[in-house]
């Protein structure tokens, strides 16, 4: 972008062009991996559609991805917040097995360098709202075993990590002491923090 004008592929330089192709381009966010759970598609094949696949990640230089498994705040009434996400990183696992020449999944910086160096794409695996942990810091645990690196505390919705001080966290509701709210969701979230703190989540 240069001001509101969108610039074209001819207006790149070639100083631009070369900084880029021989930098670790890294992405810290895309919804991809959905396509793959919801349209049976191979995200290593050039789907035509969509803002990613393997063409494109080749095309555009882009080292390394971090795949968010972005759930619904939907789901929560359904109570399927876990079943979504593990679906999610399943298929993530999957595509890397499919196609082993192009994608890896990385779980540390090193793994990221020495995958790019290897000539494939860097996968890391992660969540996009902190309902998927469907209020169990032991799911959170888990996740990280799996190979979740980041989580975000929140998408749009309230949950038990994160969000008004005035709200029961068992029951979403609103509590009549801003006091009892704010206490529960602090020492939660602290919690929570603290942990992937200690892990580098």
């Amino acid at each position: 972008m240069m001001g509101n004008q969108v610039t074209q592929p001819g207006d790149i330089s070639e100083r631009a062009r070369k900084l880029h192709f021989s930098s670790l381009v890294v992405d810290t966010h895309c919804d991809s991996i959905s396509r793959e759970v919801d349209k049976g598609q191979d995200l290593g094949t050039d789907t035509g559609e969509g803002h990613l696949d393997l063409p494109r990640i080749r095309a555009g230089n882009l080292g390394v991805q971090w795949w968010s498994c972005f759930v619904s705040a939907g789901h929560v009434p359904e109570n399927r917040t876990m079943d979504r996400t593990i679906a999610l990183l399943d298929a993530l696992k999957r595509m890397c097995q499919r196609h082993p020449d192009d994608f890896e999944i990385a779980l540390t910086a090193a793994d990221c360098r020495r995958i790019v160096a290897e000539g494939k794409h860097a996968a890391v695996p992660c969540i996009e709202g902190g309902h998927a942990i469907n209020d169990s810091l032991a799911a959170l645990r888990l996740y990280h075993e799996l190979g979740i690196r980041y989580i975000t505390l929140s998408w749009k919705d309230v949950n038990y990590l994160i969000g008004p001080c005035n709200l029961d966290y068992s029951t979403r509701q609103p509590v009549h002491s801003t006091a009892q709210g704010l206490n529960q969701v602090q020492g939660d979230t602290r919690r929570a923090l603290r942990y992937v703190a200690r892990t580098g989540m």
